[in-house]
């Protein structure tokens, strides 16, 4: 007898896409991050410049909202000759130097006695800040004296501030250093930002912010309009030793824009849409979706 052949239809399941992978998943969180990324960039590239020293300098008092003054350093520990934390404006001379090798006479705003200073050094591109100098606990000088710059900020907002204090005197180990600050105000006890340049730092002359004593910060602060920001650099941390004390500085101060209105709805349709992508992942979850496929199975009986 010849071998019979029968036919049995049999349901196969087979996954209707078969290429993705569970990685497949976490596309649209990246699509969500790099969209973010672009809106914020884009955002803050936005911020406008409000302050850039060296290239604000005028020798008006007030031109822009900066004025050059002179501190008092309150924190000195010989409580007998603490300043009072007094400060006044420094005068301004159109030519003048500090008498260093190979200076010239340049734009310089300084005390009475000529330290504490700040000048400009135009062919460098930076300020020069000379704090106070003399024997100031023995009874004379101005050691106990700061160089500072006041900026008053014109609007309320949020404000990016960068830049550097940088050794500007050649002589190594000469000096105690200084003490650098960014203050919010007169509140020096609660800088935003201070560190102390050693005097032991190698100074390149034609560009001091590539030496070894240099000092950069770069942070945001949310102000409100005539607030005040002030730069200063110290002596030093006691107001002992005011020689050789040269910094170089410069600084950059930006209003970071508030979000606008189109820039919220960006990101809150991008938000939103992320989310419902995750909840219609999350109710397909534990299934398989999959066709019915029907093929043909032959076998053979055994023979009789």
């Amino acid at each position: 007898m010849h071998p019979s052949t029968q036919t049995q239809s049999v349901h196969q399941p087979r996954p209707l896409h078969p290429a993705k992978t569970a990685s497949s998943g976490f596309k649209p969180l990246a699509q969500l991050a790099i969209l973010v990324a672009v809106t914020f960039s884009t955002h803050r590239s936005q911020a406008q410049t409000i302050l850039s020293l060296p290239n604000n300098f005028s020798g008006i008092q007030g031109q822009g909202g900066v004025y050059y003054e002179y501190i008092g350093d309150s924190r000195l520990i010989n409580t007998q000759n603490r300043a009072s934390a007094s400060i006044s404006l420094m005068n301004f001379r159109p030519s003048y130097s500090y008498g260093y090798p190979g200076d010239v006479p340049l734009p310089t705003y300084a005390h009475p006695q000529d330290f504490p200073g700040v000048q400009y050094d135009s062919s460098h591109q930076l300020l020069r800040f000379e704090p106070g100098t003399g024997g100031f606990l023995l009874g004379t000088g101005t050691a106990n004296l700061g160089a500072s710059i006041r900026f008053q900020v014109p609007s309320t907002g949020t404000f990016g501030i960068s830049g550097a204090f940088a050794r500007d005197n050649t002589n190594f180990n000469a000096g105690d250093g200084v003490d650098v600050l960014v203050v919010k105000g007169a509140n020096l006890d609660s800088p935003l930002f201070e560190e102390i340049i050693s005097s032991a730092n190698l100074v390149n002359h034609s560009d001091p912010f590539g030496g070894t004593g240099v000092a950069d910060f770069n942070f945001n602060i949310s102000l409100q309009a005539g607030d005040v920001l002030r730069f200063i650099v110290f002596s030093d941390n006691q107001g002992q030793d005011g020689t050789f004390d040269a910094t170089a500085f410069r600084v950059s101060v930006s209003q970071v824009p508030e979000p606008t209105a189109l820039t919220l709805a960006v990101m809150g349709v991008v938000v939103m849409s992320f989310a419902r992508g995750v909840r219609r992942r999350r109710s397909r979850a534990g299934f398989t979706l999959c066709e019915i496929k029907t093929i043909q199975i032959t076998k053979s009986p055994a023979l009789d």
